[in-house]
């Protein structure tokens, strides 16, 4: 596999260039990453750009959310939207007339030529091919039109695509940062089309030359654009323009082994801070998802680019684990101060939670061991803060158990402040021990069977809170 020495001779310039679409699904946040680590690593650029030319599926919010994530997740780029280093406009809504001036050139080249045919023959073509066992690709039927046949699908008020065309004697080769060695032969490609009937740019045209012009050096995205690859250097090659290095990455699959989908319990972005998970966490996840780091511990953001090599990038699919990430979260969580757990908390304290210094500071101290989501946390305030009924298991333990256990209880409060000193009056007092003493007890208080160490909750509930919840047994 090429080592970066063998790359190119410029400094290094990565980029990042999602479409506007909706939320921002883990595939392009892990997208993102690579490419600011690969940037940072080599002291190099993180370029973000916005391809946005397919205007009906696109829309402000969407981008807006877009460059609230990636601010989120500290994936500051240098260049791009809001940081215009003389290669913008950097949206690609706003670069039509640099497209058609590339466009042109290629007209006059002999190698595009507009395309009349629609939708219906074209479906009808490709299943022709796939019924004879043939790699679909376009035909040819209109390539070699003449020039009044051309005029007259016009004069009837057809609105042609325009198609590069591809000659049998091309062909492509490059060095995948990931995959290999790789090599496209232009018989087995067809001409393909490079501008939509309304003049608005393809994909695989506006991606290449954006690319080109804004000097990017390096471009890794996911494997499903590994065949879009030979036809953007072969746009790139008639026009005499330079193509970045490109890395194609295996695909995120969900638990079920399939492509990541809300089927198989694929989240976005949005949805895993909404969830509450840290985004030094989610970094720390993502960076591993598919590429391998020696160190085992949480790591910077700094850190992480410092460990990041592109020959480390699995050549196979990875896929998502959300109890992975959960391990980085607690990870993250015992790591962070007592003001980012405050912080943190807020989104889900509730106003009549009065707490005071000391219950801040014990219920951080709980967060920080026993929390992972919101979800859960919430569960644990809840069970803290809220009368609720106890689970059904739970509820069968409190009917085993007789008055006089919790009469017992509430007489140790008088005597002992500490949890040690109470449950040994308790046992001393009833003859009670393991399970019949401890899990009446954590009934009583929380209406559940499980949950964080007793000492810190009763310290965090206060005497009172935990005398009013005993008492109710009696």
């Amino acid at each position: 596999m090429a080592k970066l020495e063998k790359m190119s001779h410029l400094p290094v310039k990565s980029r990042f260039a999602p479409s506007p679409t909706g939320d921002m699904h883990l595939g392009n946040l892990r997208t993102a990453l690579f490419n600011a680590l690969f940037a940072e690593k080599n002291q190099g650029t993180f370029l973000l750009r916005i391809e946005d030319t397919d205007q009906s599926r696109g829309s402000e919010a969407s981008l807006q959310g877009l460059l609230r994530v990636l601010k989120t997740m500290s994936l500051d780029w240098q260049e791009g939207v809001e940081a215009d280093k003389g290669h913008g406009p950097y949206r690609q809504s706003e670069r039509a007339d640099i497209y058609t001036h590339y466009y042109n050139a290629l007209i006059e080249a002999g190698r595009a030529y507009p395309c009349f045919c629609t939708d219906v023959e074209l479906s009808i073509a490709r299943k022709t091919q796939l019924a004879a066992g043939q790699a679909p690709k376009y035909a040819g039927k209109c390539r070699n039109l003449s020039p009044q046949q051309r005029a007259d699908l016009l004069a009837k008020g057809l609105k042609p695509t325009l198609r590069f065309k591809v000659m049998p004697e091309d062909e492509v080769r490059f060095n995948d940062l990931v995959k290999g060695e790789q090599q496209f032969k232009g018989a087995d490609l067809g001409d393909f089309i490079i501008r939509r009937e309304d003049h608005s740019a393809t994909f695989l045209f506006c991606n290449a030359i954006d690319d080109s012009l804004m000097g990017v050096t390096h471009a890794l995205r996911g494997d499903d654009h590994l065949s879009n690859t030979p036809r953007q250097m072969l746009i790139l090659k008639v026009l005499n323009r330079p193509a970045p290095h490109y890395g194609h990455m295996p695909l995120i699959l969900g638990d079920d082994g399939a492509p990541l989908s809300k089927r198989n319990g694929s989240l976005s972005a949005e949805n895993l801070l909404e969830m509450g998970f840290f985004p030094i966490a989610i970094l720390n996840y993502l960076a591993r998802l598919g590429h391998h780091i020696e160190a085992d511990t949480l790591l910077s953001r700094t850190e992480l680019a410092q460990q990041f090599e592109i020959e480390h990038v699995a050549k196979s699919a990875a896929r998502f684990d959300i109890a992975q990430l959960s391990h980085w979260q607690k990870g993250a969580m015992q790591s962070a101060s007592d003001e980012i757990i405050a912080q943190w908390l807020q989104a889900i304290l509730k106003k009549e939670w009065a707490l005071d210094a000391v219950q801040q500071t014990l219920l951080i101290e709980l967060v920080r061991q026993n929390g992972v989501r919101y979800e859960d946390v919430t569960t644990l305030l809840n069970n803290l803060f809220e009368l609720t009924d106890p689970e059904s298991e739970a509820a069968t333990i409190l009917q085993q158990t007789d008055k006089a256990f919790f009469e017992a209880a509430i007489e140790s409060l008088q005597y002992f402040p500490d949890w040690k000193g109470m449950t040994q009056y308790i046992k001393d007092k009833t003859g009670k021990s393991g399970k019949a003493l401890f899990a009446p007890l954590r009934v009583g208080l929380t209406g559940t069977l499980h949950g964080p160490e007793m000492a810190m909750m009763i310290r965090l509930m206060g005497q009172e809170s935990v005398k009013t919840r005993w008492a109710r047994f009696i």
